[in-house]
């Protein structure tokens, strides 16, 4: 993606049907600042874009807080907390070198001396999150900007394979996997075999993966293509249901081989406090979280593995 082009598109999506100097009055600026935010001759910042949201009737705190947690009395204060709460989870060499700018100025952001511009605001979305796509449709009420028109029309495609077909995320897993690359081509029953489907399943997992232009046949194999990040925290409904898919995947696995010597699988039961329960549940997002980071640096994939973990209150 192009975060330039892409803040420009977003600038004149949120000025929507009011000309430049109406908004500029509007933000109490007294020059035509947004002609240059649009052109690119320069480019807001952080609180700038939460002044343009709240102008566009969509109040920023809502939004910013399905991507990272962030509070704030004004939109300065509130966009220097939102920075923090996208680059919790990262060191400043990563995002340093994440988003090409030296670590003294990712310490400033940190600190709230000075704010990053949108195009940097745009890449820091997505290294922290991988869901600038639906950060920016949901800015835009789901109106897509120009340039990323086809990518978030894929990402919806793929959106409703993740739902209609749960089982064609393990097969995409399954397609890094150096034994499949190794294939000299494609060998139906190969995947099925290793996940414990039916070759009808990854048959009808694979069909769905072309269709949303998540692989390709290339060279006689399935190829990745583009995988965009899809989150279903936004659909409770969709959401839950794959929760039980795979908790029902996972039960299915220890009836069928029990646990093998390199699985684990554990319970506890347990009476605690409220505040007790919620250091709990910060230690269970914690082990979730330094996971996916294990994954992200993992180099030679050889297994595919699927992890399953409830902290869930009985009363």
């Amino acid at each position: 993606m192009d975060f330039e082009v892409a803040s420009r598109e977003l600038v004149r999506a949120l000025r929507g049907q009011h000309s430049q100097a109406a908004l500029r009055r509007r933000l109490k600026r007294s020059s035509n600042v947004l002609h240059a935010w649009e052109t690119g001759a320069r480019y807001p910042r952080a609180s700038d874009l939460l002044q343009l949201l709240q102008l566009a009737g969509r109040p920023p705190l809502p939004l910013l807080n399905r991507f990272a947690p962030c509070r704030g009395a004004s939109a300065r204060a509130l966009s220097a907390s939102w920075v923090q709460g996208l680059a919790r989870d990262r060191s400043r060499a990563d995002l340093s070198r994440a988003l090409g700018v030296n670590r003294n100025t990712v310490m400033r952001w940190l600190a709230g001396k000075t704010e990053p511009r949108l195009p940097q605001l745009l890449a820091l979305i997505e290294a922290t999150t991988q869901r600038l796509l639906d950060f920016l449709g949901e800015a835009t009420g789901g109106a897509p900007l120009p340039s990323i028109a086809a990518a978030y029309a894929d990402l919806q495609m793929q959106r409703t394979v993740a739902y209609s077909r749960p089982w064609s995320h393990a097969v995409l897993r399954a397609l890094e996997l150096e034994q499949y690359r190794a294939l000299p081509r494609h060998e139906p029953g190969f995947i099925a075999q290793r996940l414990g489907i039916a070759l009808s399943e990854e048959e009808a997992c694979l069909a769905a993966l072309v269709r949303s232009k998540q692989v390709r046949r290339q060279g006689g194999r399935y190829r990745i293509r583009r995988v965009l990040a899809v989150d279903t925290r936004e659909d409770p409904a969709g959401n839950l249901a794959l929760k039980r898919h795979w908790f029902a995947a996972a039960s299915s696995q220890l009836e069928r081989q029990g646990i093998g010597a390199d699985a684990l699988a554990s319970y506890n039961l347990f009476a605690i406090s409220e505040s007790d329960l919620e250091r709990v549940r910060q230690a269970h997002l914690d082990y979730y979280e330094r996971v996916r980071a294990i994954v992200a640096e993992s180099k030679h994939p050889s297994r595919v593995v699927l992890t399953t973990i409830g902290l869930l209150p009985l009363a």
